[in-house]
């Protein structure tokens, strides 16, 4: 076999070459089966559908954008990691579901190339519940073998068997002969163990694991396939630093397929894990080979310096070119015929000048390029007062939407009041043998921030649930301040509102009694949903965007308190920043259990860790800390 250090050095010698290229501007949300799970791959008429990777609008004949579809490629290169980069709600998911199967707009994605999607809600797993972590595993790791079955026999049936005919076949022999069924075991606990399966956890039914476990499970699944194009839908959602660290690595030095796809929020994972970027904004999807997260974010803002200068420097070449416009019109309406003909020169000069160089530095050419950007002849501005208009050069950036949650009535609660406190609660789940929780004495006052962190498994929920009033302590007890209110974001909010009918207006309305449609709207806003997104189907939104409903929803009832179990699941870079600094800034208690991390909170951690008046240890573990950095002032481990 293979050492660790042979097998690198083989993969870094493989050749670049493209795995796959197809088009992808036909892509609409809420088309294909990943849209709504149709098992049949039917979907229902939709009200709105959105076309995602190309504008909805004519462009005239002679300008470059109007063949701007024709660019927008997917497109796939053996040995590549890639990231794709976006906000939430630009069809990131949309994308990947169509590429898995071959629909809304991805029908020619080449059927030769094994793809497999690990989606955000595990739908491969449904329906079993009543199985063992191990069989599951096992069943997934033969599909490889049965595929290469079915590939063999095609190939084999074939009216005309040409060399590369053959050539394939000994190649599929000789992967089928590999693929023993003691090789499948032995790779498959490999996976687990690494993924922190021990002590018999593997022959844990799969019904009785918490969600962090479920994505281990999850990930061992679609590791053990090793398909030639892997697809991961944020992957590192529940996982602790323990198993965040291990896929990282095993994603870096040992997976064996031929190209990765995948979207996260973690800053961290992805700088350690992507090596090229592609960047899905603006309806097209735009390419940064052999750039890391951090290279790409350097490379951007250096592009826009240079754009900046361009724009400054065409800017005052046309105010001369206006000044002498100006003197050489008002020279003809003195009865200077020459000026005449100077003045009607400029104008067109003027109408025509634009930036000297494209995006990536080449000097521009109208017959590849179109009209110059930034020139007064571009009519992509839109009508203004009658008149076709240019737009501006340097668009303004929508900023990133925040959370803006309202300011609870104290009604009477003092500062450091103690209105929450646990009495050394503990829980045990009906038919267990031993306690899922214990813990000490702890107060809670008005304006805490508490963080909960802690290994998978280990109770962080239990202890959440605990503290929300969804479960009882089956010793100790937990004392609430009465008219405190508490409002608990679960790990499964997302999940019920992805089979909402509803939209985000009609759910707030119900649950606001007499509330006026503007003011509702006004609140959505506050939280990011904005415009038509807040009449939009729930079950149509994507996950980053419900869990910004589900916040919103919360904090419709002013609460006190705000108690969230992973709130930073299904959100984008950005908004973890804004959701950071929106708790941060908010005047009552917050208490977060999360499994974030970034390299600039360990300082602060440790300061945290030096002032802290109290702490309760419960199963000592370590965990991700990137929300916990931006908010906690003590810790509870």
């Amino acid at each position: 076999r293979e050492s660790e250090r042979e097998k690198r050095e083989r993969r870094e010698s493989v050749t670049m070459t493209l795995l796959a290229e197809c088009p992808v501007h036909e892509l609409t949300a809420g088309l294909g089966k990943g849209a709504n799970g149709d098992a049949d791959g039917t979907w229902e008429e939709k009200r709105e559908l959105k076309a995602l990777l190309q504008p909805s609008r004519n462009w005239p004949m002679h300008q470059a954008q109007c063949y701007a579809h024709q660019d927008c490629n997917l497109r796939i290169k053996r040995g590549c990691r890639y990231l794709l980069h976006g906000r939430n709600g630009v069809g990131k998911s949309t994308l990947l579901s169509a590429i898995a199967n071959r629909d809304n707009g991805l029908q020619s994605f080449p059927k030769e190339v094994d793809t497999f999607l690990l989606d955000q809600e595990l739908g491969f797993l449904r329906n079993q519940e009543d199985n063992a972590v191990i069989d599951i595993v096992l069943e997934h790791a033969s599909s490889t073998k049965t595929a290469l079955q079915e590939e063999a026999e095609r190939l084999e049936t074939m009216d005309e068997i040409t060399d590369e005919t053959l050539s394939r076949l000994c190649e599929i022999y000789e992967e089928i002969d590999a693929h023993r069924t003691h090789v499948f075991e032995e790779h498959s606990m490999m996976l687990l163990k690494g993924l922190g399966f021990r002590k018999g956890k593997e022959n844990a039914k799969l019904g009785s694991l918490s969600g962090g476990w479920r994505s281990r499970v999850g990930l061992a699944c679609a590791l053990v396939r090793s398909p030639a194009f892997l697809m991961l839908d944020e992957p590192t959602n529940h996982l602790d630093v323990n198993a965040i660290v291990w896929l990282q690595e095993y994603l870096k030095w040992k997976y064996e397929g031929e190209a990765l796809l995948f979207v996260t929020h973690d800053r961290m994972f992805a700088e350690e894990v992507a090596t090229d970027v592609i960047v899905m904004a603006e309806q097209r999807l735009q390419y940064f080979n052999n750039m890391t997260l951090g290279e790409y974010e350097t490379s951007v803002n250096a592009d826009k310096l240079k754009m900046e200068h361009q724009v400054s420097n065409l800017e005052k070449k046309k105010e001369v070119l206006r000044k002498q416009k100006a003197a050489a019109s008002k020279a003809a309406h003195s009865g200077d015929a020459k000026a005449g003909h100077q003045a009607a020169k400029l104008s067109k000069k003027l109408g025509r000048m634009g930036l000297e160089k494209t995006a990536d530095g080449r000097k521009w050419n109208c017959q590849r390029d179109g009209v110059r950007l930034g020139a007064d002849n571009n009519n992509c501005g839109g009508w203004v007062k009658g008149k076709r208009t240019h737009a501006a050069v340097l668009r303004r950036v929508d900023p990133e939407l925040g959370f803006g949650f309202p300011k609870g009535d104290p009604s009477g609660l003092a500062e450091l009041e103690v209105v929450f406190e646990l009495r050394s609660p503990g829980y045990r789940y009906p038919g267990c043998s031993s306690d899922a929780l214990v813990c000490g004495d702890i107060p809670i006052s008005t304006n805490c921030r508490l963080a909960i962190v802690g290994r998978n498994g280990e109770g962080k929920t239990t202890l959440v649930r605990l503290l929300a009033g969804d479960l009882e302590p089956t010793r100790g007890e937990i004392r609430r301040d009465h008219g405190y209110r508490v409002f608990h974001l679960s790990q499964s909010a997302h999940d019920r509102l992805a089979v909402e009918k509803r939209s985000a207006l009609q759910l707030l309305l119900a649950s606001k009694q007499g509330g006026r449609e503007t003011d509702v709207r006004q609140h959505l806003a506050r939280f990011g949903v904005i415009g038509s997104q807040a009449l939009r189907p729930l079950c149509e939104m994507s996950g980053g965007q419900r869990v910004r409903v589900a916040i919103a929803h919360g904090a419709v009832f002013e609460p006190h308190c705000l108690l969230f179990d992973e709130p930073t699941n299904h959100l984008d870079m950005g908004s973890i920043d804004r959701l950071g600094e929106s708790l941060n800034a908010f005047d009552g208690a917050v208490i977060i259990c999360t499994c974030r991390l970034t390299s600039s909170c360990f300082f602060f951690l440790h300061l945290l860790l030096i002032f802290l008046s109290f702490f309760l240890f419960v199963r000592a573990g370590t965990h991700d800390r990137a929300l916990i950095a931006a908010v906690a002032k003590t810790i509870l481990l």
